[in-house]
């Protein structure tokens, strides 16, 4: 099943002083933004009010529906590489931190509404660090369950076990990494073992925690460094 999932930080600062101008009325673009708002039937008709009331106070208060507006409305008007639409999109304040498709979404969106947002889009910076703080000691546990640890992730692990301490006494993380490890390791034990995996696909596909502890462990730890000490919400876009 398709899904896309990508996950921004917000620069309030960057988005009234350099996007707000290009929303008020871009000479270089094609077509204004109001215009844009108003000739797609897909954007609801306050869309444009809100996005304008939202950029001019503080962008993070904007909705995931209102920022994937304004993302499609600024690609409208650049080369459509990736590389330059992400690009344009950090000049503007919008900064990709994550994006997952597929059964990877599937996994990370599953344990994250079931334990931590309850399908809330716009997640306060402290709420998605606990997310983060939790995918990173899931995935050491399981680095070292599934014996994949060499010397470059040696210093992960060690970065894992103190926040492991620190946040012990955090109920949510706790219970979560109580409840889903056992239920997993044995999910992907018994799969390693029958050597049919492509045969077990099941819902929410969270044994690929397993499979990605490795690359888990290393990217958000790499997010929770870039996000820690940044005055941002986290949006998400969540298209299935």
């Amino acid at each position: 099943m398709g899904r896309d999932t990508w996950f921004y930080k917000l620069d309030k600062i960057k988005a009234k002083e350099i996007l707000l101008p290009e929303l008020k009325d871009s000479a270089k673009a094609s077509i204004t933004f109001k215009n844009f708002c108003a000739s797609e039937k897909w954007i609801s008709p306050s869309c444009f009010d809100e996005v304008m009331s939202a950029v001019s106070n503080d962008i993070n208060q904007v909705d995931p529906e209102s920022l994937w507006v304004i993302i499609k409305y600024i690609s409208l008007n650049i080369d459509h590489s990736l590389k330059e639409i992400e690009t344009t999109l950090n000049h503007y304040g919008i900064n990709e931190i994550l994006y997952v498709n597929r059964s990877d979404a599937y996994a990370l969106m599953s344990h994250l509404n079931d334990h931590f947002i309850d399908f809330e889009y716009n997640v306060k910076r402290n709420t998605f660090l606990m997310f983060v703080d939790y995918m990173i000691l899931l995935s050491a546990e399981f680095a070292i369950k599934t014996n994949v640890v060499d010397d470059k992730l040696q210093t992960y692990i060690a970065e894992a076990n103190v926040l492991k301490e620190k946040r012990k006494n955090e109920s949510r993380i706790q219970r979560a990494l109580d409840e889903e490890i056992p239920i997993i390791y044995k999910e992907w034990q018994e799969i390693e073992q029958k050597g049919d995996w492509h045969q077990k696909i099941t819902f929410p596909y969270d044994y690929w925690f397993c499979y990605f502890a490795y690359g888990f462990l290393i990217q958000f730890s790499n997010i929770k460094n870039e996000i820690k000490s940044e005055h941002t919400n986290i949006l998400i876009i969540d298209s299935i």
